[in-house]
């Protein structure tokens, strides 16, 4: 009997140590492979350069001198090379634009009436500018690091970072001086879905806090999408 318990033990030691083989080439081989950010950003660079048309939601919110304000909020709609749709609130103003073929089309919030001028008001300068920063900023920005594997409760997306030391926006560079940028790439398709510009002022003192937020999502990349001027103008 004993060499029998023995060829017993030593099978079943046989079995639990191929397991464990198993399991550690499973979790070693399995595991999610984590990706090079500056290869993702580079990708989603020139994905972003190329993509022929987009909708976008801006929201930016700053606390300064502890003053908590929402900035601005605007919606719109951009077709490549240089044709864009805005619409939303700036600086408590309300805001509607549009250029096409190289000329801007605005709302005058005094009279309501579209005008256009080949110079934009201060106002409207400061709403495009608005937008297209944080997409400036994200162009021109070469270090990045990983931020996380995965988009919260919102698998296929990789989120990466990188600190700015200079943005396409001056005026912010007024108020703050510590600029970073989070932007959320789609995978496999490397389509830029958000970017988040935040900025701080490292020389507060006390609990107030000078900050900076602004959140820029693309939607309906490479979508059909048709921006016509309005048909009554007050030239």
């Amino acid at each position: 009997m004993y060499p029998l318990v023995k060829m017993h033990r030593c099978y079943v030691v046989g079995i639990l140590a191929s397991t464990v083989v198993l399991l550690f080439g499973f979790f070693y081989f399995i595991k999610p492979i984590t990706p090079d950010p500056n290869f993702l950003a580079l990708q989603a660079q020139a994905k972003l350069a190329q993509t022929s048309s987009y909708r976008f939601q801006l929201s930016v919110r700053t606390v300064i001198d502890g003053q908590d304000r929402i900035v601005s909020t605007i919606s719109g709609e951009f077709i490549h090379p240089n044709t864009y749709y805005l619409k939303g609130t700036s600086y408590d103003y309300e805001l509607e634009l549009y250029h096409i073929n190289n000329r801007l089309i605005f709302l005058d919030p005094a009279d309501k009436q579209w005008k256009t001028t080949p110079a934009a008001p201060s106002l409207v300068s400061e709403a495009v500018l608005f937008t297209t920063s944080p997409i400036a900023d994200f162009m021109a920005a070469q270090d990045f690091q990983l931020l996380t594997l995965e988009h919260a409760n919102t698998p296929g997306f990789y989120g990466i970072r990188t600190n700015l030391e200079n943005i396409t926006n001056p005026y912010w560079e007024i108020f703050f001086s510590d600029f970073y940028l989070e932007s959320w790439v789609r995978i496999p398709s490397y389509q830029v879905e958000r970017l988040m510009l935040f900025g701080s002022n490292p020389n507060n003192i006390g609990n107030d806090k000078d900050m900076l937020l602004i959140e820029l999502t693309l939607s309906d990349h490479d979508q059909p999408i048709e921006i016509i001027a309005p048909t009554r103008l007050l030239n």
